[in-house]
């Protein structure tokens, strides 16, 4: 579903950041959100998921790593974001059915 044109008051990129994150079944670390949204680096990805933070869109909880992989944000939608994220699913429907 295409949310580019029920934007509003967000960037495509904080749209498609937290599109990402609601689509999946648990935390993902600013590399994974990078790579569903096809983006071959984490910058953009990062300032977005800042930005997002800043907004109480998203939480960000930094995982103690372990002798395999160094510790990683993992992001999550807070409620907040749900209902945000909801509110563009539910007026990108309501597009699509007039």
């Amino acid at each position: 579903m295409s949310y580019k044109r029920f934007v509003g008051k967000y960037t495509n990129a904080q749209v498609d950041t937290l599109k990402a994150l609601a689509h999946a079944d648990e935390s993902r670390t600013t590399r994974q959100i990078a790579q569903v949204m096809g983006k071959p680096s984490i910058g953009g990805v990062t300032r977005t998921l800042n930005w997002l933070k800043d907004n109480a869109l998203v939480r960000g909880d930094l995982s103690p790593g372990d002798n395999d992989s160094p510790p990683a944000w993992m992001w999550t939608l807070t409620d907040e974001g749900r209902g945000v994220h909801r509110e563009l699913t539910d007026v990108a429907a309501r597009g699509k059915a007039s």
